[in-house]
């Protein structure tokens, strides 16, 4: 828009324009994108009538080789259906710039050398009375803005729905690792449990078999404390029973001796001088068997 404001100043002023120079990098492939938009915008701004007074400018020689690549990307641009055709057909012509600055001062020249005018916008702003907005050019530039601001708000619109898509996904992301993070916390708290439920039941079997254990280490005291009190029961009957052997051994003795002085010269019959022996209770089967080979003895040294 500032350039349609300097172009409408000029031409109120009646300034003319002898030529404009296009310039395009021959190093590049192929025009296209912006290069292209901006040619469209460059051809509604000048017009038909001003083709003339175009120069087609290709500059970074240098850096292709000319006979092959350099010479080859000129001549698409310059045959039909190539995007400069149309204004070489009006009058424009090609130039080739060179780096050396002597000589691109004389393209210069020569571009001022040619008759000047007045470009399309320049009368369409004059004699139409069209304002900035109005004019081919200006409406080109609409246009393109338009097509770029579509453009953004297409990227836009993409770019959020993927920033939504991706937010999306990092939301699943972070429910699928918080649930399965659970997963994990429930199944190590059942792990948990399991172990202290088998901790517990080894512990109640272990007290179960102590129990066990005791109740039978108290059995077997119980028996042992029984077969001593049976032991010493015995040994407190023979030593009784010992005794009283002993008394009624030393009563017999007595009784005999006793006797044996009263009547010495009197026959003693086998009953009067049997011995008044106890019968033993609570002996041993030994005790039992010599008792009465012992009384038998005692009997006949009596006589």
């Amino acid at each position: 828009m500032k350039l349609l404001g300097w172009l409408k100043e000029t031409q109120e002023g009646e300034q003319k324009l002898s030529g404009i120079p296009y310039l395009h990098r021959i190093d590049a492939p192929r025009m296209q994108g912006s290069a292209l938009q901006n040619f469209g915008t460059f051809r509604q701004l000048c017009g038909e009538e001003f083709y003339k007074t175009i120069m087609l400018g290709t500059t970074c020689w240098d850096l292709v080789e000319a006979t092959t690549i350099g010479e080859e990307r000129e001549t698409m641009l310059r045959e039909k259906g190539g995007f400069w055709h149309a204004l070489l057909q009006r009058g424009s012509e090609i130039v080739r710039i060179p780096r050396e600055q002597d000589s691109a001062r004389d393209v210069i020249f020569h571009l001022a050398s040619k008759d000047p005018a007045f470009l399309k916008s320049q009368v369409e702003m004059s004699t139409m009375c069209l304002s900035l907005d109005e004019v081919s050019a200006a409406k080109t530039i609409n246009e393109e803005l338009e097509k770029v601001k579509t453009a953004n708000e297409r990227i836009r619109c993409q770019e959020e729905e993927n920033f939504l898509a991706l937010q999306r996904e990092r939301e699943e992301k972070a429910r699928a690792e918080q649930e399965k993070a659970r997963l994990q916390h429930e199944l190590m708290l059942r792990e948990q449990e399991a172990e202290r439920q088998r901790m517990l039941q080894a512990q109640r079997e272990a007290q179960v078999r102590r129990e066990k254990e005791i109740k039978e280490l108290e059995e077997q005291m119980r028996r042992i404390r029984i077969q001593e009190a049976e032991q010493r029961e015995n040994e407190r009957n023979r030593e009784q029973s010992k005794k009283t052997s002993s008394r009624s051994e030393r009563k017999w003795q007595r009784d005999s001796s006793q006797h044996a002085n009263k009547s010495p010269t009197k026959p003693h019959s086998l009953a009067s001088t049997t011995r008044p022996f106890a019968e033993p209770t609570n002996t041993s089967c030994s005790e039992q068997l010599l008792f009465p080979i012992w009384r038998f003895a005692v009997t006949v040294a009596s006589y």
